[in-house]
């Protein structure tokens, strides 16, 4: 599942002004796929680090705000964020919505947002 360019503008000017992002990929692949494109996207043009570690990758900016990629199977018991990106197919799945909705009680933004258009297999 593809993320659109206007999503992952968004995602980035969050970050980039300290808001904590998550972006869940249907897999491991689809997750690290969307953390290139937007590594791509940014370019230059921001100051910025990525860290990849155990199918774990996160990209911080250095007013706080950071980038996580996960899969809708991880644990996201712990973690605390402003804004998530969910594939649209699953925006509707009721065990996903609420281990998300978790991870959001800290946040004054509190946004979920569906990405994609369709279901496909990597």
């Amino acid at each position: 599942m593809e993320m659109s360019t206007i999503h992952m503008e968004k995602a980035i000017v969050a970050a980039a002004t300290g808001e904590s992002v998550l972006i869940l990929g249907q897999t491991q692949r689809t997750a690290e796929r969307i953390a290139r494109d937007i590594e791509d996207t940014m370019g230059s043009l921001l100051a910025y680090k990525i860290n990849r570690s155990n199918g774990n990758t996160r990209i911080d900016f250095p007013d706080g705000g950071t980038i996580r990629f996960l899969t809708i199977r991880s644990e996201l018991r712990g973690y605390s964020f402003d804004r998530v990106y969910v594939p649209v197919d699953l925006e509707h799945d009721e065990r996903l919505k609420e281990r998300i909705w978790w991870t959001l009680q800290t946040s004054k933004t509190g946004e979920v947002t569906g990405y994609g258009h369709s279901r496909t297999r990597d």
